[in-house]
């Protein structure tokens, strides 16, 4: 009886062991456009050519 339930903890445990490496794996997302102001002033773009180009 007892090695049945160190069994079924034992897979439990496995379980959510890869249910976590999924989240962290798995589920990332790539994000491509991702705008920030340094990318101006890495590009040389002053404020008054920005406004121009909007």
């Amino acid at each position: 009886m007892g090695n049945i339930l160190v069994l079924i903890v034992g897979i439990i445990f496995l379980g959510l062991l890869i249910l976590a490496v999924y989240n962290v794996v798995g589920r990332k997302k790539k994000v491509n456009n991702m705008y920030t102001p340094f990318d101006d002033a890495t590009q040389g773009i002053k404020d008054e050519e920005k406004q121009n180009r909007q």
